[in-house]
């Protein structure tokens, strides 16, 4: 939950310093050294590994705008082996709250959007 919380302070605090672009839609651009690296914006290692604690991370399902800039983003954690690792799938997007499924699907997660009652 937190690295997900995490995840959308990082967004924003991207979009905020690159108005051109929007937010961050990718992960594997920060791997590669070839794009500005995150590392100014306190990069979670999460992001570059795609796993933290038992769990999946995935960043996408992005939207643009008419000017090409990326204003939407979805983020799952799902584990990474369920009933070892972890049960619930966890998921946010750009409006900042998150969500769960019980069942540990990140599909359902996004798609139900069961808020996270913390």
């Amino acid at each position: 939950m937190s690295r997900l919380r995490g995840l959308t302070t990082l967004e924003k605090t991207f979009a905020a310093a690159h108005a051109d672009k929007g937010l961050l839609c990718e992960v594997q651009p920060l791997k590669s050294g070839k794009e500005e690296s995150l590392v100014e914006y306190d990069q979670p290692l999460f992001l570059i590994t795609g796993t933290y604690a038992g769990y999946k991370f995935v960043l996408g399902n992005c939207r643009t705008d008419a000017k090409g800039m990326v204003v939407h983003f979805e983020a799952t954690a799902v584990p990474v082996q369920r009933g070892k690792t972890g049960f619930r799938a966890f998921c946010t997007d750009d409006s900042g709250l998150l969500w769960f499924d019980p069942d540990g699907s990140a599909t359902n997660c996004l798609k139900s959007r069961r808020l996270l009652q913390e």
